[in-house]
């Protein structure tokens, strides 16, 4: 796709640039356990609280979101695969 906005300028280029970089971010502020939204949500969890989690807590919030992140990378890749082949 980078290809293509290229080939149509270097503002298409630029733009295409731009909104990956802000659908990246976007991603990012997710609420999940692993990425910058889920540490925002346990800052916000600690705020309702008026106290730190623990850092087992932390641990085991963080390792459980990193979990399923590499489930679902390999679930996806594998239909990826799946797809290439049939």
């Amino acid at each position: 796709m980078a290809g293509q906005a290229a080939s149509k300028g270097f503002l298409n280029l630029l733009y295409f640039t731009g909104m990956l970089s802000m659908s990246l971010g976007i991603m990012n502020l997710l609420p999940l356990p692993a990425l910058d939204g889920g540490q925002l949500f346990m800052l916000f969890i600690e705020a309702i609280r008026r106290r730190p989690l623990s850092v087992k807590t932390y641990q085991i919030v963080n390792l459980l979101g990193l979990s399923l992140f590499i489930i679902l990378t390999v679930l996806v890749t594998y239909r990826d695969i799946v797809r290439l082949i049939a």
